[in-house]
């Protein structure tokens, strides 16, 4: 097992074999839903895009500010899933009342893409008797509220992905929502069990009160997207090449070094981990304004106006990498940051 690092605990275990799903409370999820419990305007995902896991970018010109800035927001590419059908699962959680209720229209809303949602669940091999750093949960920690919450946001979470990059990831992931996680004295936000001859993961996440389950899966998103584009074993040194001039990843930069070099205040302890958390920024929040090269530069900071900065030159690699697998989600990406 790995530590990934970025939101605290986060445990990986890989090389396992595919998960056995089991059946703690009976709210299992499966892909055998008979009809739609909540009306929406959704449509049957495509066939999925092939990722090469070469992490090779590609030449890409980012739209112009003012052709993707309001009141000129166009769309280049659907969504995983409509504004207004987010909107109409949000609401069916704010209504559900009971667990399997609450657990069908999960699997509605994930099921399509060959996602499997299992609420009170973890996968038997994140439970191995044999091995002393057991995963333990407590599923009778879940309540109405924190799964119908914690639902809530992972739908609005799974709202800001472009359909072709979830496409990517269609029927290679199982997600269990669980309560109490934890090895040991370490309380977790989340496991992963990786099965990489079957190219298929176990996501296990808390949905306690204070673990922002939405964030944490669009995270968790962002770095199977990383890993699909990238394979695995991508070492990300011409990445690296974009960080300032003698920095080393496990080195804290001090005052203005830091300045606009990466996307959270957290450094990243890695190459991959910095790329996987610029691909995390641009689907919660798009390209920032001021990495949009026709930005008008009156509006810039000085030291933005002076020379690119090194996160907007990450920016640039990352979205070059998305375009390599669909060019109009990298275009998106762009748009959904100036509007």
């Amino acid at each position: 097992m790995s530590e990934l690092g970025h939101r605290g605990n986060i445990i990986r275990a890989v090389g396992v074999s595919t998960a056995v799903l089991l059946g703690a409370i009976g709210c299992s999820g499966g892909s055998n839903a008979e009809r739609p419990s909540v009306e929406t305007e959704h449509d049957t995902p495509t066939t999925a895009h092939q990722a090469t896991g070469a992490c090779e970018p590609i030449k890409f010109t980012i739209p112009k500010y003012e052709d993707v800035s309001y009141p000129n927001e166009p769309k280049f590419t659907d969504s995983a899933l409509s504004q207004t059908d987010a909107e109409t699962y949000d609401q069916a959680f704010r209504e559900s009342t009971n667990f399997e209720n609450s657990s069908r229209i999960l699997n509605e809303v994930f099921n399509r893409w060959g996602i499997n949602v299992h609420v009170g669940e973890i996968p038997k091999e994140a439970i191995d008797k044999k091995d002393p750093k057991v995963l333990v949960h407590n599923p009778k920690g879940i309540t109405q509220h924190t799964l119908d919450t914690s639902a809530r946001h992972m739908v609005d979470a799974f709202a800001k992905i472009p359909k072709p990059l979830v496409e990517t990831l269609k029927d290679t992931l199982n997600i269990y929502l669980s309560s109490g996680l934890h090895i040991g004295k370490t309380e977790l936000d989340q496991y992963w069990v990786v099965d990489n001859n079957a190219k298929k993961t176990d996501l296990v996440l808390s949905i306690d009160k204070n673990v922002q389950t939405g964030e944490t899966f669009l995270w968790d998103f962002a770095n199977l997207l990383t890993d699909r584009m990238c394979g695995a074993s991508a070492d990300f040194k011409n990445f690296a090449t974009n960080n300032p001039k003698g920095f080393q990843y496990g080195k804290e930069l001090v005052g203005m070094e830091h300045f606009a070099v990466f996307a959270f205040e957290e450094t990243p302890k890695t190459p991959r981990e910095d790329f996987a958390q610029i691909v995390y920024a641009l689907l919660q929040d798009g390209l920032p304004t001021e990495c949009n090269p026709s930005y008008p530069k009156a509006a810039l900071s000085r030291q933005y106006r002076k020379d690119t900065p090194p996160l907007c030159k990450k920016y640039q690699a990352v979205l070059q990498t998305i375009a390599s697998l669909d060019r109009k989600s990298a275009q998106q990406l762009v748009a959904n940051g100036s509007s």
